[in-house]
């Protein structure tokens, strides 16, 4: 006797409508398709967002931080022009009993949007990971991003080890949490 089994995944589709170009005011729409076969997570990432359950993130949350949102913003140049910027640094971390609000300021294509990550690095640092992507423009411009980090109820202890930043696993960039 022969038993035979098939399984049966569902399609998803997604449909994808933008304007073809933003520099004229008539608004043409094109339609893009996204058809997925795959029986698990159909992930679309738009915009600057989380690039959810990364390497990177995963290995992150292993140690109790869990980065759940980032959020853009506008940049925090303190009356400095734009172009005279060329830091790209960690300006604060809120911490509560529960969460960690963290703002940045980087320097990137002024077209750019971006996909986040952390990782934890040597057990003390909290590596704030950024990757532009999506159009290019010829001029760099200033951003804000925030990312929201929950602190796991099972890591208090690898949480407190955590005693400084870095940016892109760029050693320079490595800054003491005050």
């Amino acid at each position: 006797m022969i038993i035979s089994f098939t399984l049966f995944s569902q399609t998803d589709t997604t449909f994808i409508t933008y304007d073809t170009d933003m520099h004229d005011d008539t608004t043409i729409y094109k339609t893009d398709t996204i058809i997925n076969n795959g029986m698990f997570n159909r992930t679309i990432l738009t915009g600057t967002t989380v690039l959810p359950y990364s390497r990177n993130n995963m290995n992150a949350m292993g140690h109790g931080f869990n980065l759940t949102k980032v959020d853009f913003t506008p940049c925090k140049n303190n009356g400095r022009e734009v172009v005279r910027l060329r830091d790209t640094e960690v300006l604060s971390v809120f911490k509560t009993d529960s969460t960690w609000t963290c703002d940045i300021k980087l320097i990137d294509n002024c077209c750019y949007d971006f996909l986040c990550e952390i990782s934890i690095e040597n057990d003390t640092a909290l590596n704030f990971i950024y990757t532009g992507y999506g159009d290019h423009c010829a001029c760099n411009c200033c951003y804000g991003l925030v990312y929201e980090i929950y602190l796991e109820e099972y890591s208090k202890e690898d949480v407190a080890k955590v005693s400084h930043t870095m940016l892109n696993g760029d050693i320079r960039t490595l800054k003491k949490i005050e």
